[in-house]
């Protein structure tokens, strides 16, 4: 399995690779690469007054919404 359940998204081992991939790739012929990293303020508190179900539902909307930004291939 090469996707979290919860989110759909590459999990972790997954998308190292997937990076790995894209970065040689770039490198191969003479491009850039960039990388985002998100980090929910407070999402804690989200489990904590919604509980985990609520606080999944949160990561698969913006799951969602980061994927409707990229571009098709780019690994999520």
């Amino acid at each position: 399995a090469s996707t979290d359940s919860k989110t759909g998204l590459l999990n972790a081992s997954a998308w190292h690779a997937q990076a790995g991939r894209e970065v040689r790739r770039a490198e191969r012929i003479s491009t850039q690469a960039s990388v985002l990293v998100l980090d929910l303020d407070h999402f804690k508190l989200v489990n904590d007054q919604h509980g985990h179900f609520g606080g999944d539902q949160v990561l698969a909307a913006v799951a969602e919404a980061v994927r409707a930004e990229v571009r098709d291939d780019d690994p999520v």
